[in-house]
């Protein structure tokens, strides 16, 4: 009660007041001699008179009516601020604070609201993801103060084309929501819907005067037999992810066979973590020559995974889920360990060429695991080479770059990967410290028929020489690719003419037919600090 009481008093304002009417009251009751009256009362159980309990009966009233009255502004200013505080907590748990969109939660609630109304309404539940395309490369370039404001424009835009009875929502980052409902017999609702989305994203956004221009993949599901509502988003999401795989800004339909699709895909999951503990993957060796006298300068080292039913299957298979489910640097790092061992004792002019995925270079400890890795298995540095791919280049530049120098640092070599599919410049071959640039196969592979695939790759291999770099041909198929690159220079090559990748055991046996180095003994998978593959 006296916590109460002290709490009610707070207001330095309000306490002045109470204590003045305390001692206002006090001093009326002495002038009238009510106190003694009183205490004459307590003591010898008399009676006051009528006159004497009027003034201390109407002084008593006043103030507490004083003190009711201080008690109930305080309660109403507490709440008001609750009850703004309560409106607010709404506000933050069904919109975005950003774009003013329903959030996530708000956009699943809708989606479960529609559902359970369509017994009664016969309208079909169609859900629509859509995902900016490149917006990463935005904030990169731009900053994010200049992405959110460009997140803003986009949510307008969404909300315009979104008509009654159909919800936008924002997502997450840069992913957004439309919730619908539809009649069984229209046909165009669902397509309409969706280009118009589209249309209303698609276009050139002016932000603080700069001019960006923005696509977006669309994904869509609709309800078919009883599906939850979480089953439906991730359908829709899965659909906008194949919109982003079929080439961008396009709009995908979640169907049966991409269902089958990603059952499949979820059961290789599972399979691919049991596999990297089993060390199932292993080390594939494609070869390189040199053009001028056709001898064997070094391999390429490409992953097979050993499946226990599918059998031996190729990178295309599998390296996309690993990239995704984050186990790229693991089963890079057991095919390379393999792969090291193995030609630790191969002629030492032979060299060992690795690719390196775009995700890894986000693992801060990719140099020294690989530069470990070298030194368990006493594989020359000087022999070894990382290869990058122009795409990576351009997504994850700064990162790349210090992977680069830091391999450079350890002696290793640096090829570029897949040159002349239009990413790379002059100005990147300029600033990075390449040893070799590795001519696409889409220019090689009947290159000299192909006019201007020809002058591409007259250019790229000018080029190199230029810059003092080695220029490798990829997808060499033909006798006549060969003579041809050898014609305008190109120092070195590889592909089908000479040999597909082959395993270890075959590479002996390859060398030795051809009769150009010594290959020691094969070595058994294992080294110091690992376990055997």
């Amino acid at each position: 009660m006296i916590d109460r009481f002290i709490c009610a008093l707070k207001s330095r304002y309000e306490y002045i007041l109470v204590v003045c009417c305390a001692v206002a009251v006090y001093l009326t009751l002495r002038s009238l001699g009510a106190i003694e009256a009183f205490d004459y009362f307590v003591h010898e159980r008399n009676h006051l008179s009528h006159k004497e309990m009027v003034p201390i009966a109407l002084t008593t009233s006043v103030t507490m009516m004083i003190l009711l009255l201080i008690r109930d502004r305080k309660l109403s200013t507490e709440i008001l601020v609750r009850r703004r505080a309560e409106r607010r907590a709404e506000l933050l748990a069904r919109n975005d604070l950003l774009t003013g969109l329903a959030n996530r939660r708000y956009f699943v609630e809708d989606i479960a609201a529609r559902i359970r109304e369509q017994v009664d309404t016969n309208l079909i539940p169609v859900v629509m993801v859509l995902d900016l395309d490149s917006f990463k490369h935005i904030n990169d370039i731009h900053g994010h103060a200049i992405g959110d404001l460009l997140l803003q424009r986009v949510a307008d835009q969404l909300k315009i084309a979104c008509g009654d009875g159909e919800l936008v929502a924002r997502l997450g980052a840069d992913e957004f929501g439309v919730s619908a409902a539809f009649e069984r017999s229209d046909h165009v609702y669902v397509s309409a819907l969706a280009h118009r989305l589209r249309d209303a994203v698609t276009q050139r956004f002016t932000i603080e005067g700069l001019e960006i221009d923005v696509e977006t993949s669309i994904g869509i599901a609709t309800q078919v037999g009883a599906l939850s509502v979480g089953d439906l988003v991730k359908n829709a999401d899965q659909a906008m992810y194949r919109a982003k795989r079929d080439g961008r800004n396009r709009i995908a339909h979640f169907d049966e066979a991409l269902g089958e699709h990603l059952r499949i895909r979820a059961g290789l999951e599972a399979d691919l973590r049991r596999a990297i503990r089993e060390k199932e993957f292993h080390p594939h060796f494609q070869p390189m020559v040199t053009l001028a006298d056709n001898r064997i300068r070094g391999f390429e080292v490409l992953a097979r995974w050993h499946h226990p039913r599918q059998g031996v299957l190729p990178p295309s298979e599998f390296i996309d889920i690993a990239e995704d489910i984050g186990l790229i640097g693991q089963l890079g790092s057991v095919v390379l360990g393999k792969a090291c061992l193995a030609a630790r004792d191969w002629d030492p002019s032979l060299t060992l060429s690795f690719n390196l995925s775009p995700v890894q270079f986000k693992d801060r400890n990719l140099v020294r695991s690989i530069a470990k890795t070298l030194q368990e298995t006493g594989f020359p540095p000087e022999r070894f080479e990382v290869e990058f791919t122009e795409g990576a280049l351009i997504h994850e530049f700064q990162a790349a770059t210090k992977v680069i120098n830091a391999l450079k640092a350890e002696k290793i070599k640096i090829a570029l990967d897949d040159f002349g599919t239009g990413y790379s410049s002059l100005t990147t071959l300029r600033q990075l410290p390449f040893d070799k640039v590795k001519i696409d196969r889409s220019l090689v592979t009947n290159g000299r028929q192909d006019t201007e695939n020809a002058k591409i790759v007259l250019g790229i291999v000018n080029l190199a020489q230029t810059l003092g770099l080695i220029a490798t041909a990829e997808g060499i198929e033909t006798q006549d690719d060969e003579v041809w690159l050898r014609s305008i220079g190109c120092e070195q090559g590889q592909g089908f003419l000479y040999a597909k990748a082959m395993s270890c055991e075959d590479v002996s046996w390859f060398l030795e037919l051809r009769g150009e180095t010594d290959v020691g003994a094969s070595m058994p998978m294992t080294w110091p600090g690992r376990e055997a593959g």
